[in-house]
């Protein structure tokens, strides 16, 4: 009676995974401001209720893994790990919490294991300053909570950048480019990150004019597609360029202005600080220092500048308050996050990829913690995984060993390849729009999906899990020795008969006919009152994901007089050991120990549990201590009769042997 079940109702809504929701789990917690942080582990994203008050002014950066949970953030001076501790040797770093953007986190190339932070230090320390370093991160120091590499930290690459930093993923040759602006230049320099590290050596570009030192403050990003880049300049206003991932130079330089206001006092010249590009890289988002309620949206898919200019479209916030909108940030999903220093919420544009009101600008939209305020920043990733085309594929099976049902609906597109990312699969790749796929095991796979559209080629990816499915394999009738009827821990017997299993991972549940069962109903408690024979049926679920598996097996429990009429062999010969039927523990020096000739030579690390008629154990042998016949803890003589024991060998996967001997006085 094995079987594999997925429970399907589900794809109706959790399962139906799309490429723009569940690509970028490593940006799924985010934590700024005043103590605050907000996860999109949860729909719609909620609070943090982050239990230590770091304070984060401006710039910051988090990490997370591909299954969304915490590994790291800091602000740019410390790092503090998934625990909210302080990382190991994670002080000092040489960003600056006042800084715009004064860190952003990469996983480096290939790599599960290191990760770097480069930081940028505030233009209050400017000439004397930090500039532009890196750390490295490893995550496997402090018991895998992660921790700095002491030689590898805070490396300097350039002294004259500051405030700004961002990056974007160049999927073809697995690379980063890691971009900042220098100060009192009119230079911007790009650093490749690849496979060897991080090359010292930028690639150099150049801007129209010198980047003066009042005017360095403000966001600095690439569009999530990254073929453009802008940067905030204070009163300079906001410059737009084109970006080659190839080279790592930019061009074309456009300049959006400063805007001015009209109070009764006369006019003032607005401080462009936040921005970010829409996740389909076709809108571009403004905020301003010191004005309120305001956000500005620009088309750039216009060809000049003046177009895009001219294509300004101003979301204001028309709710009582005073609300000082300072930086955006794309969300996992699909959204922009904007925070406005002091608040207790965070707002949010519900569609950015759409053009004018459309966009649908929302106040107050996440409550953060109680206590917990926003200040000026949120955190910076790298921009490319937030990127979407406004086209979506779905999956449905995410259990190994079921085969998993991909579906593209977009009509009138060609050239469908599929990559599956299953290197050892025989077929690995599909030109059908909606494929098949059975992966070869269970883990994390990059499934990618290109295809033309009008003259146009595209690239999909999403990060597929698939989880494991544990099968168990039917369990062999065990007998127990009892009375007539006996308590018995049902989950301790299916646990001892899998020793291969992570159960960290699984949940088991136990019922008393099949189809409960499969439909998981009327379960019962661990621990039964067994009567003679009894079948009990559990069911083993994936804690991570809806993949269950059904079995069963029956306990038998006899009576005493009924095993011991049993003709039993003296010695029984198991995995090399032979077995004997019992001792006779009266100090006479023949046969005194329940001793196994050769199981300590042969499985160095066994242990033999001993069970009296009842499941109460009352010996532990191991490290080569026999049996000698006394109970544990008060050290009395156990009385004459039948008891059990459980051969643990704690080698290659061998399942433990359950027996019964028979204690003569």
């Amino acid at each position: 009676m094995k079987k594999k079940y997925f429970l399907n109702y589900l794809l109706l809504g959790i399962f139906i995974i799309t490429q723009t929701v569940f690509a970028q789990k490593e940006a799924n917690n985010w934590f700024f401001g005043y103590g605050a942080g907000i996860t999109f582990e949860t729909e719609p994203p909620s609070a943090i209720d982050v239990p230590i008050n770091y304070s984060m002014l401006e710039g910051c950066s988090s990490i997370s893994n591909a299954n969304g949970e915490t590994l790291f953030f800091t602000n740019g001076v410390t790092v503090y790990n998934r625990n909210y501790d302080v990382m190991l040797n994670g002080e000092d770093l040489s960003g600056a919490s006042s800084s715009s953007q004064s860190a952003i986190i990469i996983k480096a190339i290939n790599s599960n294991r290191y990760y770097y932070i480069f930081t940028v230090d505030e233009i209050q320390d400017y000439p004397d300053g930090d500039g532009l370093r890196y750390s490295l991160v490893d995550m496997e120091l402090d018991n895998g909570l992660g921790g700095i590499v002491e030689t590898e930290k805070n490396v300097l690459l350039n002294f004259d950048s500051y405030e700004k930093l961002t990056a974007i993923y160049n999927e073809e040759a697995n690379e980063y480019w890691v971009a900042t602006i220098k100060i009192d230049s009119n230079e911007i320099l790009a650093y490749k990150v690849d496979d060897l590290g991080v090359n010292p050596v930028p690639v150099v570009s150049h801007m129209n004019e010198i980047n003066d030192e009042p005017n360095i403050f403000g966001y600095m990003k690439f569009s999530p597609n990254g073929k453009k880049m802008a940067a905030s300049l204070w009163q300079n206003g906001t410059k737009l360029f084109d970006f080659d991932k190839e080279t790592g130079s930019f061009s074309n330089q456009i300049t959006i202005e400063s805007l001015s206001n009209q109070p009764p006092d006369g006019q003032i010249l607005l401080y462009n600080y936040g921005l970010s590009f829409s996740p389909n890289s076709e809108f571009l988002y403004l905020t301003y220092w010191n004005t309120v309620n305001l956000v500005s949206q620009f088309n750039i898919n216009y060809e000049t500048e003046e177009e895009i200019i001219n294509s300004r479209y101003d979301l204001i916030f028309h709710e009582d308050g005073y609300h000082y909108m300072s930086a955006l940030q794309i969300g996992p999903d699909s959204k922009i996050y904007i925070v406005s220093n002091g608040d207790n919420s965070i707002h949010v544009i519900h569609n950015p990829n759409e053009s004018g009101e459309s966009a649908s600008l929302e106040l107050n939209y996440i409550s953060l913690a109680p206590n917990k305020k926003s200040l000026s920043g949120l955190p910076t990733f790298v921009s490319s995984i937030f990127e979407d085309y406004g086209f979506k594929f779905h999956y449905d099976e995410v259990c190994f060993g079921t085969a998993t049902n991909f579906t593209f609906d977009e009509t009138e597109v060609s050239n469908i390849l599929w990559d599956f990312g299953d290197e050892n699969s025989s077929n690995n790749t599909s030109t059908e729009q909606n494929p098949v796929h059975e992966f070869t095991t269970s883990g994390d796979f990059l499934v990618k999906l290109t295809f033309d559209k009008d003259g146009e080629s595209f690239t999909l990816k999403n990060t597929v899990t698939v989880y494991e499915n544990l099968i168990i394999e039917p369990i062999d009738e065990f007998s127990f020795l009892g009375e007539e009827l006996i308590d018995f821990d049902l989950l301790n017997h299916v646990q001892e008969n899998s020793l291969e299993v992570n159960w960290s991972n699984f949940n088991i549940y136990f019922y008393t006919s099949e189809l409960d069962a499969e439909l998981d109903q009327n379960r019962i408690d661990s621990i039964q009152t067994v009567d003679l024979d009894t079948t009990f049926y559990f069911r083993i679920e994936n804690s991570l994901a809806n993949c269950f598996d059904t079995n069963s097996f029956l306990l038998k429990v006899k009576l005493e007089e009924d095993i011991l009429e049993e003709e039993t062999s003296e010695e029984e010969l198991i995995n090399g050991l032979f077995i004997p039927e019992g001792f006779s523990p009266n100090g006479n020096g023949v046969n005194d120990l329940f001793e196994i000739k050769d199981v300590f030579d042969l499985f160095p690390n066994y242990q033999i549990d001993f069970y009296d008629r009842w499941g109460s154990l009352i010996y532990t042998d191991k490290n080569g201590n026999p049996w000698n016949g006394q109970l544990k803890g008060d050290k009395s003589r156990a009385p004459a009769g039948v008891y059990f024991f459980v051969l643990h060998f704690n080698k290659n996967n061998l399942k433990p042997y359950q027996g019964r001997l028979y204690l003569n006085r």
